[in-house]
């Protein structure tokens, strides 16, 4: 029996989400910016722009179309589904016992998105609500590629790469699956300023008893008040219970 072929992708279709996302990336942009951007002709975007304005995904203002509010409902209604309330007290409570920034994150196509954060002033601004990031340079996304198989994690590596944010970011495959192996043995990831300098953070999954993810506990600081130690003693222990806590609750309300 031969390997079923994929349905054929809806080349206009693509066409519509990379002009919404050119739009996002620009905060707003006319139609000769996106052609150009794009490499489309100028009467392709006109035609696709008036048709997410009609649908009332785009809003135009002067000669610059924008998102509209339409996708904060659609990204509310997402994030609702993968993040349960349990999750959000959990995260407040790491917070409060730790004095220091907690956030409950999930894995989608091969990128970390945070789903919610309870973050003092001195947080990364990267680090907020709604932000996806690779998956090599976080403790999260660390935690998370420690649940797989070799031979996904290589598939991770081929689709992402492994672009390095500062001299600690792991840049290899060999590298990786050395981290990811002890990241097994110790039960917790460390981000050790691997996304960027002066953050540090320790992470650990919330899995379930078959082996699947929910997701992934993270509690960290600033470098200047939050050292490796730090991670590994006062930090580690309030975040183990925290997990054993949530993956209670989670396969009692939300079973996979």
């Amino acid at each position: 029996m031969g390997t079923p072929t994929k349905p054929r992708e809806v080349q206009a279709t693509k066409t519509s989400f990379r002009l919404i996302e050119a739009i996002q990336e620009s905060g707003g942009a006319g139609v000769s910016e996106l052609a150009s951007r794009l490499d489309l002709a100028k009467s392709t975007v006109v035609y696709h722009l008036t048709t997410l304005e009609r649908q009332e995904y785009l809003v135009q203002e002067g000669s610059e179309y924008h998102l509209g509010l339409r996708f904060f409902k659609l990204g509310q209604d997402a994030m609702g589904r993968r993040l349960p309330d349990a999750a959000r007290k959990k995260v407040k409570d790491l917070a409060a016992k730790t004095d220091a920034e907690a956030d409950y994150s999930v894995e989608e196509y091969g990128y970390i998105v945070l789903l919610y954060d309870q973050a003092d002033s001195s947080a990364e601004p990267g680090f907020k609500t709604g932000s996806h990031h690779r998956m090599h340079n976080n403790a999260a996304g660390k935690a998370i590629l420690a649940t797989w198989d070799d031979s996904r994690v290589d598939e991770y590596v081929t689709q992402v790469g492994l672009p390095t944010r500062t001299e600690h970011t792991i840049g290899s495959r060999a590298e990786l699956l050395e981290a990811l192996a002890q990241v097994r043995e110790q039960g917790y990831a460390l981000n050790d300023e691997e996304y960027m300098r002066g953050y540090r953070s320790v992470s650990m999954v919330v899995d379930d008893a078959d082996g699947g993810v929910y997701g992934a506990l993270t509690v960290g600081g600033p470098s200047y008040r939050v050292s490796r130690e730090t991670l590994q003693t006062e930090f580690r222990v309030p975040l183990a219970q925290a997990v054993d806590e949530l993956r209670a609750e989670l396969e009692s309300s939300y079973p996979r």
